[in-house]
Protein backbone atom coordinates (compact mmCIF):
# COMPACT_ATOMS: atom_id res chain seq x y z
CA UNK A 1 0.00 0.00 0.00
CA UNK A 2 1.30 3.02 -0.61
CA UNK A 3 2.61 5.32 2.32
CA UNK A 4 -0.75 8.12 1.02
CA UNK A 5 -3.06 5.46 0.82
CA UNK A 6 -2.23 4.25 4.18
CA UNK A 7 -1.58 7.71 6.25
CA UNK A 8 -5.73 8.37 4.77
CA UNK A 9 -6.46 4.85 5.67
CA UNK A 10 -4.98 5.52 9.30
CA UNK A 11 -6.66 8.90 9.80
CA UNK A 12 -9.95 7.61 8.34
CA UNK A 13 -10.08 4.93 11.74
CA UNK A 14 -8.61 7.33 14.10
CA UNK A 15 -11.54 9.64 12.98
CA UNK A 16 -14.61 6.52 13.30
CA UNK A 17 -13.00 5.69 16.70
CA UNK A 18 -13.38 9.44 17.97
CA UNK A 19 -17.27 8.99 19.06
CA UNK A 20 -15.31 6.01 21.54
CA UNK A 21 -13.20 8.62 23.27
CA UNK A 22 -14.23 9.41 26.55
CA UNK A 23 -16.83 12.71 26.65
CA UNK A 24 -14.15 15.08 28.56
CA UNK A 25 -11.56 14.34 25.94
CA UNK A 26 -14.14 14.44 23.17
CA UNK A 27 -15.02 18.20 24.90
CA UNK A 28 -10.57 19.11 24.95
CA UNK A 29 -10.61 18.86 21.51
CA UNK A 30 -13.75 20.48 20.38
CA UNK A 31 -12.47 23.23 22.91
CA UNK A 32 -8.60 23.54 21.35
CA UNK A 33 -10.36 23.07 17.79
CA UNK A 34 -12.23 26.25 18.33
CA UNK A 35 -9.24 28.37 19.91
CA UNK A 36 -7.28 27.46 16.83
CA UNK A 37 -9.89 29.01 14.53
CA UNK A 38 -10.20 31.58 16.74
CA UNK A 39 -6.77 32.81 16.64
CA UNK A 40 -6.35 32.76 12.79
CA UNK A 41 -9.11 34.69 12.39
CA UNK A 42 -8.44 38.37 11.29
CA UNK A 43 -10.87 40.30 13.14
CA UNK A 44 -12.17 44.08 13.08
CA UNK A 45 -12.57 46.40 15.95
CA UNK A 46 -14.40 49.62 15.47
CA UNK A 47 -13.27 52.60 17.43
CA UNK A 48 -15.65 54.58 19.37
CA UNK A 49 -15.61 56.87 22.24
CA UNK A 50 -16.60 56.78 26.00
CA UNK A 51 -18.77 59.53 26.90
CA UNK A 52 -15.55 61.73 28.65
CA UNK A 53 -13.82 61.21 25.13
CA UNK A 54 -11.66 58.41 25.56
CA UNK A 55 -11.44 55.07 23.52
CA UNK A 56 -13.70 52.67 24.28
CA UNK A 57 -12.36 49.17 25.19
CA UNK A 58 -10.87 47.59 21.72
CA UNK A 59 -12.97 44.54 21.29
CA UNK A 60 -13.43 41.75 18.18
CA UNK A 61 -16.24 39.81 17.78
CA UNK A 62 -14.96 36.24 17.41
CA UNK A 63 -15.76 35.23 14.54
CA UNK A 64 -18.85 32.02 13.16
CA UNK A 65 -16.40 28.86 13.22
CA UNK A 66 -16.63 26.11 11.03
CA UNK A 67 -16.76 23.85 15.08
CA UNK A 68 -19.72 25.19 15.30
CA UNK A 69 -21.38 22.96 12.39
CA UNK A 70 -19.44 20.19 12.93
CA UNK A 71 -21.98 18.37 15.54
CA UNK A 72 -24.10 19.05 18.71
CA UNK A 73 -22.13 18.50 21.03
CA UNK A 74 -19.25 20.43 19.20
CA UNK A 75 -21.61 23.46 19.18
CA UNK A 76 -22.14 22.74 22.90
CA UNK A 77 -18.99 23.29 23.89
CA UNK A 78 -17.92 26.01 21.40
CA UNK A 79 -20.92 28.18 22.54
CA UNK A 80 -20.05 26.96 26.61
CA UNK A 81 -16.24 28.26 26.52
CA UNK A 82 -15.67 30.59 24.13
CA UNK A 83 -16.84 34.00 24.92
CA UNK A 84 -18.15 36.21 22.27
CA UNK A 85 -15.90 39.22 22.11
CA UNK A 86 -12.13 39.04 22.80
CA UNK A 87 -9.52 41.74 23.17
CA UNK A 88 -8.20 43.21 20.07
CA UNK A 89 -4.60 41.85 19.00
CA UNK A 90 -3.34 44.79 17.02
CA UNK A 91 -0.78 42.17 15.42
CA UNK A 92 -3.31 40.15 13.86
CA UNK A 93 -6.45 42.81 13.88
CA UNK A 94 -7.87 45.27 12.01
CA UNK A 95 -8.31 48.84 13.61
CA UNK A 96 -11.26 50.98 11.73
CA UNK A 97 -11.91 54.40 12.31
CA UNK A 98 -14.59 56.49 11.02
CA UNK A 99 -15.41 59.94 10.08
CA UNK A 100 -16.39 60.80 13.72
CA UNK A 101 -13.66 59.44 15.24
CA UNK A 102 -11.20 60.35 13.10
CA UNK A 103 -9.66 63.41 15.10
CA UNK A 104 -10.10 61.64 18.35
CA UNK A 105 -7.75 59.03 17.26
CA UNK A 106 -5.62 61.53 15.83
CA UNK A 107 -5.17 62.97 19.44
CA UNK A 108 -4.89 59.32 21.02
CA UNK A 109 -2.40 58.91 18.82
CA UNK A 110 -0.17 62.00 20.26
CA UNK A 111 -1.48 61.30 23.87
CA UNK A 112 -1.77 57.61 24.22
CA UNK A 113 0.85 54.43 23.98
CA UNK A 114 -1.50 51.87 22.58
CA UNK A 115 -1.61 53.38 18.66
CA UNK A 116 2.09 52.66 19.00
CA UNK A 117 1.18 49.30 18.33
CA UNK A 118 -1.11 49.47 15.52
CA UNK A 119 -0.55 47.57 12.32
CA UNK A 120 -3.46 47.45 9.93
CA UNK A 121 -5.83 50.84 9.80
CA UNK A 122 -9.18 50.76 7.95
CA UNK A 123 -10.62 54.40 7.29
CA UNK A 124 -13.92 55.08 6.30
CA UNK A 125 -13.78 56.56 2.66
CA UNK A 126 -14.70 60.36 3.86
CA UNK A 127 -11.39 60.31 6.07
CA UNK A 128 -9.14 59.59 3.39
CA UNK A 129 -9.90 63.20 2.05
CA UNK A 130 -8.47 64.33 5.62
CA UNK A 131 -4.70 63.54 4.16
CA UNK A 132 -3.39 66.21 6.55
CA UNK A 133 -3.58 64.75 9.61
CA UNK A 134 -3.03 61.26 9.04
CA UNK A 135 0.53 61.84 8.12
CA UNK A 136 1.03 63.60 11.53
CA UNK A 137 -0.48 60.53 13.16
CA UNK A 138 1.71 58.31 11.80
CA UNK A 139 5.18 59.64 13.30
CA UNK A 140 3.27 58.01 16.32
CA UNK A 141 2.32 54.51 14.45
CA UNK A 142 6.17 52.93 14.25
CA UNK A 143 4.56 49.09 13.81
CA UNK A 144 2.39 50.32 10.86
CA UNK A 145 2.31 48.19 7.87
CA UNK A 146 -1.34 48.64 5.73
CA UNK A 147 -3.83 51.19 5.17
CA UNK A 148 -7.04 49.88 4.10
CA UNK A 149 -10.16 52.51 2.31
CA UNK A 150 -13.23 51.10 3.21
CA UNK A 151 -15.88 52.01 0.45
CA UNK A 152 -19.66 52.14 1.96
CA UNK A 153 -20.55 49.80 -1.38
CA UNK A 154 -18.47 47.74 -4.23
CA UNK A 155 -20.70 48.59 -7.18
CA UNK A 156 -21.74 51.01 -8.89
CA UNK A 157 -20.35 54.73 -7.66
CA UNK A 158 -20.36 56.95 -4.70
CA UNK A 159 -19.47 60.66 -3.90
CA UNK A 160 -16.17 61.12 -2.39
CA UNK A 161 -17.62 62.11 0.97
CA UNK A 162 -20.42 59.48 1.16
CA UNK A 163 -20.77 58.05 4.53
CA UNK A 164 -20.14 54.65 5.42
CA UNK A 165 -22.31 52.64 7.54
CA UNK A 166 -20.86 50.45 10.52
CA UNK A 167 -22.52 47.28 9.98
CA UNK A 168 -25.07 46.36 12.87
CA UNK A 169 -24.60 42.42 12.31
CA UNK A 170 -22.41 41.29 14.98
CA UNK A 171 -18.71 39.14 13.37
CA UNK A 172 -19.28 41.37 10.30
CA UNK A 173 -15.46 41.65 8.20
CA UNK A 174 -13.52 43.87 5.93
CA UNK A 175 -13.50 41.93 2.37
CA UNK A 176 -11.06 43.08 -0.03
CA UNK A 177 -12.08 43.93 -3.43
CA UNK A 178 -11.92 41.62 -6.51
CA UNK A 179 -10.24 42.95 -9.22
CA UNK A 180 -12.98 43.78 -11.13
CA UNK A 181 -13.96 46.22 -8.47
CA UNK A 182 -10.87 48.33 -8.18
CA UNK A 183 -11.59 48.56 -12.02
CA UNK A 184 -15.44 48.84 -12.08
CA UNK A 185 -16.81 51.06 -8.98
CA UNK A 186 -15.84 54.58 -9.14
CA UNK A 187 -15.18 57.34 -7.02
CA UNK A 188 -16.54 60.92 -7.69
CA UNK A 189 -16.14 64.70 -6.28
CA UNK A 190 -18.27 67.38 -7.33
CA UNK A 191 -17.42 70.04 -4.85
CA UNK A 192 -16.10 73.68 -3.95
CA UNK A 193 -12.65 73.74 -2.30
CA UNK A 194 -12.22 76.62 -0.03
CA UNK A 195 -8.82 79.04 -0.08
CA UNK A 196 -8.00 82.59 0.97
CA UNK A 197 -7.90 82.97 -2.66
CA UNK A 198 -11.31 81.56 -3.50
CA UNK A 199 -13.40 78.56 -4.14
CA UNK A 200 -11.80 76.48 -6.18
CA UNK A 201 -13.84 73.61 -7.99
CA UNK A 202 -13.46 70.31 -7.77
CA UNK A 203 -14.38 68.13 -10.30
CA UNK A 204 -13.31 64.40 -11.15
CA UNK A 205 -14.00 60.92 -11.35
CA UNK A 206 -12.02 58.01 -10.59
CA UNK A 207 -11.96 54.13 -10.42
CA UNK A 208 -11.37 52.58 -7.37
CA UNK A 209 -7.90 51.57 -8.34
CA UNK A 210 -7.02 54.90 -9.49
CA UNK A 211 -8.34 56.49 -6.30
CA UNK A 212 -6.40 54.08 -4.02
CA UNK A 213 -3.07 55.50 -5.52
CA UNK A 214 -4.61 59.20 -5.59
CA UNK A 215 -4.35 58.29 -1.56
CA UNK A 216 -1.34 56.74 -1.47
CA UNK A 217 0.16 59.89 -2.95
CA UNK A 218 -1.35 62.63 -1.26
CA UNK A 219 -0.40 60.84 2.07
CA UNK A 220 2.81 60.26 0.67
CA UNK A 221 3.13 64.50 0.04
CA UNK A 222 1.86 64.97 3.35
CA UNK A 223 4.39 63.28 5.12
CA UNK A 224 7.44 64.58 3.87
CA UNK A 225 9.19 66.45 6.57
CA UNK A 226 7.50 64.51 9.31
CA UNK A 227 9.42 61.18 9.19
CA UNK A 228 7.24 58.90 10.15
CA UNK A 229 8.89 55.16 10.81
CA UNK A 230 7.02 53.52 7.47
CA UNK A 231 8.83 56.86 5.21
CA UNK A 232 11.34 55.65 2.77
CA UNK A 233 13.95 59.02 2.08
CA UNK A 234 15.23 57.35 -0.84
CA UNK A 235 11.46 56.34 -2.93
CA UNK A 236 9.63 59.81 -1.25
CA UNK A 237 7.39 56.93 -0.18
CA UNK A 238 5.38 55.74 2.38
CA UNK A 239 6.46 52.13 2.76
CA UNK A 240 3.18 50.53 3.70
CA UNK A 241 0.16 48.30 1.61
CA UNK A 242 -2.82 49.96 0.72
CA UNK A 243 -6.02 48.28 -0.09
CA UNK A 244 -9.82 48.70 -1.16
CA UNK A 245 -12.04 47.16 1.12
CA UNK A 246 -16.08 46.80 2.37
CA UNK A 247 -18.26 45.39 4.94
CA UNK A 248 -19.30 42.16 4.28
CA UNK A 249 -21.44 40.15 7.12
CA UNK A 250 -20.36 37.32 9.31
CA UNK A 251 -19.73 34.54 7.36
CA UNK A 252 -19.89 35.86 3.94
CA UNK A 253 -16.68 35.54 2.06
Amino acid sequence: MPLSDAKDAATAVGFMSFPRLPLELRRQIWRLARLCDSDTHQGVSILSCTPEGKAAPLTVYNSCSSVLGACREARQTALETIPLTRKYNPEADILYVDHDTFYKFCDFCREDDWPAEIRHLALSLPVSERGLWLPIALTHMPKMEAISIVFPKATGEVDCHEHVACPKQRGATLRKFTGDEMDSFKISADYLYETHFGDIPIVWTKSTREYIEFVKGELARGARGYDPVCWDEETKSLRLTFDARCFAKAGEP
